[in-house]
């Protein structure tokens, strides 16, 4: 018989990262984990940015920038750059335009 304590259903989450008051993690059912810095990516993407753009804006190389959207597509499985926001959405139920929570329905 075990003895140890069970963990509650959110117990996980108050360790959880965040992006601001967004959380980065998603639950136990095979859904990917995003960093802060994949969240951005997936929010530049979303705005219509290029490899380069989102290079500039990170202040990183555009290889770079193209080495995080791969690995966003590999993590969301899909097969184009342009399915990351969408898949993004479906995985998480967070709007990529408005991670931050700023955005107002107008």
């Amino acid at each position: 018989m075990d003895l140890r304590q069970k963990d509650t259903p959110n117990d996980h989450l108050a360790s959880a990262p965040r992006l601001g008051n967004i959380l980065v993690v998603t639950n136990d059912l095979n859904i990917p984990r995003f960093t802060a810095r994949q969240m951005q990516v997936v929010t530049l993407i979303a705005e219509g940015c290029s490899n380069v753009e989102i290079a500039d804006s990170l202040g990183v190389s555009p290889r770079t920038a193209k080495a995080h959207c791969d690995v966003l597509r590999s993590k969301l499985r899909v097969s184009k750059r342009r399915q990351i926001p969408l898949a993004f959405r479906s995985a998480t139920g967070h709007d990529p335009l408005d991670l931050d929570g700023s955005r107002t329905n107008t």
